[in-house]
């Protein structure tokens, strides 16, 4: 991976990346925290005062906050749930059933995911772990008091990076004294990001036994897999784990996708042909160009586009990609809402994107993908498995020649989208969800009864 915020992400661990604390190195579990923290680039879009004065405020809040009721997480197993897409919370919830209501613990450091759950208090036990960390210690101030010496960016970055290094040691605190031999299990949906990457730490440390599941494509952002076990979609992607990822110190598990069902009925009622653009974060330079790309298609007759942002876009990429849209005198009734991927890819003749785990799901529907593989700096061959699988063009001229061929050769379309739907069977265990997520639980509850 080759952006600007991973360039940033690795100048910043190559200085304080060893720098330990009880046992694990800020490296071990700041690796995609710093990455988005980088990518977010927050600085510029609030400004100034108001960037410093929120992170200042959150960095004296999470220094001087006192627990002094915690909350217990003393349960058989926890299921982490630190994403806010509908699919995560339903698996959560289905793993939860199945493991035991009782014995379960659904655990998030998401205040919105928090929130969210509290419809379900009722049924679930949930626990707001960023709610239950405790007192700071001399110990912590240390560590911080290293990190300023040692980083040479500005004091306002230093306010932010003081506090994501506050907050991952509290949880180390907090997992440390609270993770127990009455815990058997630890379920991750991604053991990457930073709470999820420190529970599975802490808990190897623990010996209890942490288990994480493939969510989309698997790529160098996402490695190394932490946990003991890793549930994957298919026998192809559990090859590619070992041979191509060298992913060799967890038991990799063939489970199917436990967050949709295998084959679905495409049901696209528009008589226009429906071209899809799938937004991905490479930066704002690289988002522009990619999308000036797609643009160059609205002139064409008898085709319809449409625009999906990431799950749960922020003000400002709405904001950018709107701009954009303006600019070429477009209006942006043509950003898709909130609707989910499953209904976009059911209502799309064909994708168009760049680094993106929709082009798999797709397969699904036989919907075939153009990707733009058009930055010479960034080996995009390397962060997506599907690329042999796709159409895959270098240029503004190759993908217009490639999108009009489609147009205008129906026969040449129909073959792409049936051998995408072939390839679908290299990605996904012909399994339901249902029969996936109770794979997943069934192996937890053997190994840990």
């Amino acid at each position: 991976m080759n952006d600007s915020s991973n360039r940033k992400k690795e100048d910043l661990l190559s200085v304080i990346g060893n720098l330990n604390y009880q046992k694990l190195t800020l490296k071990d579990f700041l690796n995609v925290e710093l990455y988005l923290f980088y990518k977010s680039n927050l600085f510029y879009t609030l400004g100034t005062i108001k960037y410093f004065a929120i992170n200042f405020l959150a960095l004296i809040y999470t220094i001087i906050k006192i627990n002094i009721v915690p909350q217990s997480i003393n349960k058989k197993y926890i299921v982490v749930l630190d994403h806010n897409r509908s699919e995560y919370y339903d698996l959560a919830m289905e793993l939860a059933n199945k493991l035991g209501l009782g014995d379960t613990l659904i655990l998030t450091s998401k205040l919105s995911v928090y929130m969210k759950l509290q419809k379900y208090k009722d049924t679930y036990h949930i626990t707001y772990v960023n709610g239950n960390l405790g007192c700071t210690k001399l110990k912590h101030i240390e560590l911080l008091i290293k990190v300023l010496k040692l980083v040479k960016s500005s004091f306002i970055e230093k306010i932010s990076l003081m506090k994501i290094i506050m907050i991952s040691m509290k949880l180390i605190d907090f997992y440390g004294k609270n993770l127990n031999n009455t815990i058997k299990g630890v379920v991750t949906i991604v053991d990457a990001h930073m709470n999820e990457r420190i529970i599975a730490l802490m808990a190897n440390q623990k010996n209890i036994h942490t288990y994480t599941l493939q969510h989309g494509d698997i790529g160098e952002f996402w490695l190394p897999i932490v946990s003991n076990t890793f549930y994957v979609w298919s026998e192809h992607i559990k090859s590619e784990c070992t041979a191509i990822h060298k992913i060799n110190d967890c038991e990799i598990i063939v489970a199917g996708n436990p967050f949709k069902d295998y084959l679905v009925n495409k049901k696209s009622s528009s008589k226009d042909f429906r071209i899809t653009y799938v937004a991905t974060n490479f930066g704002t330079n690289e988002n522009e160009k990619l999308f000036d790309y797609f643009l160059e298609l609205f002139d064409l007759t008898n085709v319809e586009l449409q625009v999906k942002l990431r799950p749960n876009a922020s003000r400002k990429m709405i904001y950018e990609y709107a701009s954009w849209l303006k600019k070429k005198n477009i209006s942006s009734n043509i950003i898709l809402g909130n609707i989910s991927i499953e209904e976009v890819l059911e209502n799309s003749d064909l994708i168009v994107t760049y680094h993106s785990g929709v082009p798999k799901e797709a397969m699904l529907y036989g919907v075939p993908s153009i990707i733009l593989d058009i930055f010479q700096y960034i080996n995009l061959k390397n962060l997506i498995t599907h690329y042999e699988d796709v159409v895959v063009v270098h240029s503004k001229d190759e993908f217009l020649s490639e999108v009009l061929k489609i147009l205008s050769n129906r026969q040449y379309y129909n073959d792409l989208s049936k051998n995408t739907l072939n390839n679908s069977k290299k990605y996904f265990y012909t399994k339901s969800k249902k029969e996936s997520i109770s794979l997943v639980a069934d192996k937890i509850l053997h190994e840990t009864i």
